[in-house]
């Protein structure tokens, strides 16, 4: 019986024992890694960076560093269930804005563990080097030793600066620069800086420098060289008739193809309201006859001259201020047009007073009608316009209907009549060639062009040379006016002949002597010889006015003629 009571006493015992939790759980092994960090170390440039590591632990664990420059996100986690977790884990390394390097620690540890030390270093911060220089937007490369080089015209250069500082800029007077300065935003700046040259004016060629200047960086200068510019000399010389007539001698440098023009004030003034002044309306009139298809060649022709020459201006009126300007220019084949070589040259002046004209000289300007048989024997009438052109001394005389020298718009050939009060007389010298001179373009019976002037040619003889006589060429026609002023009876002796008007085609040939081509015109006086005015045009004068902005280009087209 106690035997039993024993057994049952162990039993409960052994029992009881393994009941107890204490004895029968087994203990947990704690673990603690972190990964990200090679060797257990972080190396970081000087500007910092966010570094990411990985901490695995089936404990609790907190992270921890001795540096205020170092942060931690999160510094901690808690882990109940002794599952071994995975956390991300961000170390802010901040800026190091010393000029040492610099180290600390991170320690991540849990209990029971051995901690997790991490060495962090960080270089000192690489000072940014300061940029100033112009840019090369195509290679992305600084320009080596920019410069800038041009004409004497005024010039307008665009380039670039590059930079990472605040920067300010000056240059000489002669250049003006957009913009002068730039604040630095805290990016490299790319900004783009115009230069306006003006034009040169001075006596030589010029230099100077655009300086750029900004803090901690070397200056950047951009030396500046401008050539000297050619010239073209003008001076008036003195005339006969001041008034009405003027001369001006032209003097270029060396080299120099020139054009010139005389302008009133209604025309300077014209030229102003389209921003154009005289000189650039020389070259606009050069770029205009190309676009209207002229050539090269016939616009140089036509328009400049080569060398030392003289322009003579007539048809002024008096007391009237006027500029003569004068100019440089050639044609550019890059460009393909024509471009100033010199400065312009401009001279102010004001005709003299006209002398008071005599009462017969004013009353015979007017329109004058004749009768006439042309080449085709038919009878015409022709009219013929007189107007003053030395008070009291001569006029010029036209016939404005293409009946004797071509009109091409506002250009007809005008001759001279000198006035002789003292006898009563109009003296037509004969043999003159028409005041646009050798200038039209006429066409023969072969279909060849040839560049010719009118020549006015009168002859006293039969319609007829088959009976063998010979037309004689009087030196002058002498006609003598009625006390009405309003006919003008010829008083030159024909000796019972006839009296032709002749417009003959001519040139100078390579001998530089008059040579004749043909015959645009030819009259034959039926029966009067006599001039006589018409009552509706009495006042009749001959203005030539030209439209600045469509001019007319001095080769004109002077229709055909017939070879002798």
């Amino acid at each position: 019986m106690r035997a039993r009571n024993l057994f049952f006493a162990l039993a409960a015992l052994s029992i009881f024992a393994a009941c107890n939790p204490e004895e029968d759980t087994p203990k947990v092994q704690g673990t603690l890694t972190v990964s990200g960090a090679k060797d257990n170390a972080i190396t970081v440039a000087g500007a910092g960076k966010t570094v990411k590591l990985t901490v695995k632990s089936n404990l609790s664990w907190t992270a921890s560093c001795d540096a205020d420059w170092i942060e931690i996100d999160p510094a901690s986690v808690e882990n109940t269930d002794n599952k071994v977790v995975s956390t991300k884990v961000s170390v802010v390394v901040k800026k190091n804005e010393g000029k040492e390097e610099r180290s600390a620690e991170i320690k991540v540890g849990a209990e029971g563990v051995d901690p997790v030390v991490i060495t962090v270093k960080q270089s000192a911060e690489v000072a940014e080097e300061s940029v100033l220089c112009v840019w090369d937007m195509d290679k992305f490369v600084p320009f080596e030793n920019p410069s800038i080089s041009t004409d004497f015209y005024a010039a307008e250069i665009s380039f670039v600066v590059h930079a990472n500082v605040d920067w300010t800029a000056t240059c000489p007077s002669w250049i003006t620069l957009d913009p002068t300065s730039n604040k630095y935003d805290g990016q490299t700046q790319n900004v783009t800086v115009k230069a306006v040259v003006a034009v040169n004016d001075e006596e030589g060629a010029r230099e100077g420098e655009i300086k750029f200047v900004g803090e901690g960086v070397a200056d950047l200068v951009i030396p500046v060289k401008q050539a000297k510019a050619a010239r073209v000399k003008l001076a008036l010389k003195e005339t006969e008739h001041p008034y009405t007539d003027v001369d001006f001698e032209v003097v270029p440098d060396e080299g120099i193809t020139w054009t010139a023009k005389n302008f009133d004030d209604d025309e300077i003034a014209y030229l102003a309201e389209n921003k154009l002044t005289p000189a650039d309306f020389l070259i606009y009139q050069l770029n205009y006859f190309l676009q209207k298809g002229r050539t090269v060649d016939q616009v140089t022709a036509g328009l400049l001259t080569s060398g030392n020459g003289t322009e003579n201006v007539e048809g002024l009126k008096g007391e009237t201020h006027y500029q003569f300007t004068a100019i440089g220019a050639v044609y550019d084949e890059d460009y393909k047009q024509f471009i100033p070589t010199t400065l312009p040259a401009d001279l102010e002046y004001t005709t003299a007073t006209a002398p008071v004209a005599e009462a017969a000289y004013e009353a015979l300007a007017g329109t004058y009608e004749m009768k006439v048989v042309d080449s085709k024997s038919n009878e015409r009438t022709l009219q013929m316009i007189v107007a003053p052109l030395y008070v009291n001394e001569a006029y010029t005389f036209h016939f404005p209907n293409n009946d004797f020298s071509p009109v091409d718009g506002t250009f007809v050939d005008k001759f001279v009549m000198v006035y002789d009060g003292a006898n009563k007389a109009l003296i037509v010298p004969n043999g003159q060639v028409g005041s646009e001179g050798f200038t039209w373009g006429f066409q023969d019976a072969d279909g060849n062009t040839i560049d010719g002037g009118i020549l006015f040619y009168a002859e006293v003889g039969e319609t007829s040379k088959e009976d063998g006589t010979e037309a004689a060429a009087p030196k002058n026609l002498v006609y003598n006016w009625t006390d009405d002023y309003n006919t003008l009876n010829l008083a030159t002796d024909l000796g019972g002949k006839n009296l032709h008007w002749y417009a003959l085609v001519a040139n100078l040939n390579s001998e530089n002597k008059l040579q004749i081509f043909g015959r645009y015109k030819g009259y034959t006086f039926a029966g009067s010889t006599s001039l006589v005015k018409t009552p509706a045009a009495a006042s009749t004068k001959s203005v030539k006015k030209v439209d600045l902005m469509h001019p007319e280009f001095p080769i004109k087209d002077g229709g055909s003629y017939l070879l002798k």
